[in-house]
């Protein structure tokens, strides 16, 4: 899980690194663009933005916010683009260029990897950019290794909220109080809990997810 979630890291690095798409959020800010010009602007973005959707099955759609306040984004699917991008944009400014982990539709079927874009020339800041996967594909690394005889499974983040759950259920929901006395501290352990069940839960993931 670890590995595959850097990579998508890794993919909104290389769009906030590409020259096209910094020279066009550069433009994207310009009042006297035609709208010739504003077209060529947004199938030049979305171009690149398929390029990478392309190469990576995970990837179902990406997003790019410019402070302008134009969106442009990509979908494999074709089905209309929802993502719960505004409730998050304050906190992705202030990360200033960190990663920011969110259940990104109401449905709570698809996770979003955004970071704030700084401009390469000023290092002002120009955009936003969401790189979005479903849920199912991290569900998928450790769908098939629970024993039988386990209960429940988590992906949580560092706030506690539920990104993946094995069956499917109370994405984007904080785990529950019991759970979270043993999330304190870091390091993989099994804790016994008052009602008697056992409680496995995984040391910091890079991004500080963890296994529970």
């Amino acid at each position: 899980i670890d590995s595959s979630i850097r990579e998508i890291e890794d993919v909104t690095l290389s769009i906030i690194g590409n020259a096209t798409i910094q020279a066009a959020l550069d433009s994207s800010t310009r009042d006297d663009l035609s709208y010739y010009e504003q077209y060529q602007l947004t199938q030049s973005i979305q171009d690149y933005m398929s390029s990478y959707a392309l190469l990576r099955l995970e990837v179902q759609s990406l997003c790019i916010q410019s402070t302008s306040g134009q969106t442009y984004s990509y979908t494999k699917n074709r089905q209309p683009f929802q993502e719960m991008l505004e409730e998050h944009e304050e906190e992705i400014y202030q990360l200033d260029g960190k990663v920011k982990w969110f259940i990104s539709n109401p449905e709570g079927t698809m996770i979003s990897c955004a970071r704030a874009i700084n401009s390469l020339s000023d290092l002002s800041t120009i955009g936003i950019v969401s790189v979005n996967i479903s849920e199912a594909y991290i569900r998928s690394f450790y769908s098939e290794l629970t024993l039988p005889s386990a209960g429940q499974v988590y992906i949580i983040d560092e706030e506690n909220t539920i990104l993946s759950s094995y069956d499917g259920e109370n994405m984007g929901q904080t785990i529950c109080e019991e759970f979270q006395e043993v999330l304190v501290d870091g390091g993989d352990k099994y804790t016994e809990l008052d009602n008697g069940d056992t409680v496995y839960v995984s040391d910091w993931m890079t991004n500080r997810w963890r296994l529970v």
